[in-house]
């Protein structure tokens, strides 16, 4: 039996490449064509893909792939249901036989990083273009993002191509108040 292991650096690393070269290109050939370029805005280009594909790393990686084996498919692993992932962690956190060390990493890790995962993007898409400083298609894009992110962890774990990951609409719900936090502090900033 061979296993294949793909690192999320591994997969930032592939994705920066191609991403480098197209900006490049672009960069240079809108500069001998005399159009205006934005240092700022290409910055802030840069950060958000950097920052997406950060997110496809963290959140779809590392994937484990067994030559010949049989898919596992676990429902215990898709909660469907509101509040449902976010109960049990604060029942797992007031279970006083962990340590309080592992209880609290286990609520850092799952709300607060469901909270954060989205907060960049949406501080960072508004500057991107006008479409985007609208909040509606800034909260789609982020529900789109947060849900591929779900389907995809779904997918993996079905495969067998990742273990310990749970499904579910509490992490769509952290993410995008996430994203509206981050959209209301580009406001709160663009508005002084």
């Amino acid at each position: 039996m061979q296993v294949f292991q793909i690192s999320p650096l591994l997969f930032f690393l592939i994705g920066l490449s191609p991403v480098v070269c197209a900006s490049t290109a672009i960069y240079f050939f809108k500069k001998s064509r005399g159009i205006k370029i934005s240092a700022s805005r290409e910055v802030l280009k840069w950060i958000l893909t950097v920052y997406i594909l950060f997110i496809g790393a963290l959140a779809l990686f590392p994937v484990h792939y067994v030559a010949n084996s049989t898919p596992l498919y676990s429902p215990k692993q898709i909660y469907i249901m509101p509040f449902k992932i976010i109960s049990l962690i604060f029942k797992f956190a007031a279970n006083s036989q962990f340590p309080i060390s592992v209880r609290l990493k286990t609520v850092i890790e799952n709300l607060g990083g469901g909270l954060l995962l989205l907060f960049p993007l949406g501080f960072l898409l508004p500057f991107y273009g006008r479409f985007f400083r609208k909040f509606v298609p800034c909260l789609l894009f982020g529900f789109v993002v947060s849900l591929f992110i779900e389907v995809a962890q779904f997918v993996e774990t079905a495969y067998s191509l990742s273990y310990n990951r749970a499904t579910g609409t509490d992490f769509v719900i952290l993410n995008i108040i996430g994203l509206c936090f981050g959209y209301l502090l580009n406001r709160e900033l663009n508005e002084k």
